[in-house]
């Protein structure tokens, strides 16, 4: 499973780096062409602007150029219209009729508006070095970074005009707007399966691992009843019918060992009915302080260490289902010795908080629990770092049950721990106050 993982990040890693380079491909590729559709379009436009300046200068300025000037524009065997118009261009300017880059630009503008590009251009006048002897705009800040082709107002091409798009970027990202949120919703999207994708691997990989404690922690804990018996089972065969002390303290062994294996049989079978929402509760007012006392005894008994006892019962009565209720308090004592070292000290209270609530809590001096394990100690299976390290043996059911029975009975389970310092876990119930007004 390990190695599976493994081998699932990895190929994980591997499908996002190749899912991100065709993306940057693809979005290098957009821009390019973006950038060469806009530049065409700006050359077109800029070409339509230039050649209606002619026109309007032609018809403005034609009358200060003299009759005998001959002009190739005039020529119907001119074959290219644009060397006819750089020639009238040259013999207008000639004659003090030079091109306007502000009409150019106004021009310009109108026909982009038109075409629906929305583009700021600079138009200029270049030489052959392409340095910059006029523009539309003096003080304007011309980019170099995006501009279009040059179009020629002199024969030898020693001027020409040529249009510097104003922030080149913003104009190419906004018409890549689309390809942009496509790529980024993809990429979101990929990112988002393959995580979902190593989200099911790793609980799977924890179902197994629970799995795997869990049974494990189940046959260790069911072996050492079931040798009991079998052993006291064998030692009946051999006790004489006279005995009868011996034959009664294995019999009494046999039933405790029997009820060990039921309880353990029907904490799990009660969390599996809690989970399916199978459970009806049949509440009513019990006793508290003698189901305390009788869990105070079983485990003093029971209990292979010194275990010391202290109650303060400000509340005597509690209202719910008796059996959950004392083997949620059973199950937090139990895990109290168990978690502790060689001198146990448990302390039980019982006392109303606000909103009418019963709380039930069980203070002891273990090894407390770590704020890593505490934000997950009551998970279904689960078990302390500190636990697996020490081989203490458990199902991870326990604390899972006490969450479980206090939630079916409108409360909740809660704890307050410090690693080395022990623990305090706190069973909420609404009291019967409380029930009686919710009804």
């Amino acid at each position: 499973m390990k190695n599976r993982l493994g081998n699932i990040w990895k190929l994980s890693y591997l499908g996002i780096v190749a899912v991100a380079i065709l993306q940057i491909s693809w979005l290098v590729n957009g821009y390019i062409s973006t950038k060469t559709e806009i530049q065409n379009v700006v050359n077109f436009i800029l070409q339509e602007s230039i050649t209606k300046e002619l026109d309007l200068r032609c018809i403005s300025d034609l009358e200060k150029i003299p009759e005998r000037t001959p002009l190739a524009i005039v020529s119907d065997s001119v074959e290219n219209l644009s060397n006819s118009e750089v020639q009238l261009q040259e013999s207008l300017s000639n004659y003090g009729s030079n091109i306007s880059l502000r009409t150019v630009d106004s021009i310009f503008t109108d026909i982009s508006g038109k075409l629906s590009l929305s583009v700021k251009v600079v138009i200029c006048l270049v030489d052959n070095n392409d340095s910059i002897r006029e523009s539309s705009y003096e003080h304007k800040y011309v980019s170099e970074k995006l501009k279009s082709n040059k179009f020629p107002v002199r024969i030898d091409s020693s001027l020409n005009v040529q249009a510097f798009i104003d922030d080149p970027y913003w104009v190419i990202l906004k018409r890549m707007g689309l390809l942009l949120l496509s790529t980024i919703a993809m990429m979101i999207f990929v990112c988002w399966c393959i995580v979902c994708q190593i989200k099911v691997i790793i609980v799977e990989r924890r179902i197994a691992q629970w799995k795997d404690t869990f049974s494990k922690a189940m046959i260790h804990d069911m072996k050492t009843p079931i040798a009991g018996i079998k052993l006291s089972a064998h030692i009946l065969r051999t006790i004489k019918p006279e005995e009868t002390k011996g034959r009664d303290e294995m019999l009494n062994y046999i039933e405790r060992e029997n009820e060990h294996l039921y309880a353990l049989a029907n904490k799990v079978l009660t969390i599996a009915k809690i989970e399916e929402n199978k459970i009806t509760l049949k509440k009513h007012e019990f006793e508290l302080y003698p189901i305390i006392k009788d869990l105070m005894e079983k485990f003093q008994l029971r209990a292979c260490k010194q275990v010391d006892f202290s109650l303060d019962i400000n509340v005597k009565t509690a209202y719910g289902e008796e059996e959950y209720i004392k083997e949620a308090i059973s199950n937090l004592v139990d895990n109290a010795i168990k978690y502790s070292g060689e001198s146990v000290r448990i302390a039980i209270t019982t006392k109303i908080e606000k909103e009418d609530m019963l709380c039930i809590s069980v203070e002891d001096n273990g090894f407390g629990i770590s704020n890593e394990d505490c934000n997950r100690i009551f998970e279904k299976f689960e078990r302390g770092t500190d636990a697996l390290k020490q081989g203490v043996s458990g199902f991870g059911l326990g604390l899972n049950y006490v969450k479980h029975a206090a939630e079916i009975h409108g409360g909740r389970a809660d704890m307050m721990s410090r690693k080395g310092y022990g623990s305090i876990f706190i069973i909420m119930i609404p009291a019967k106050t409380n029930e009686k007004h919710e009804k």
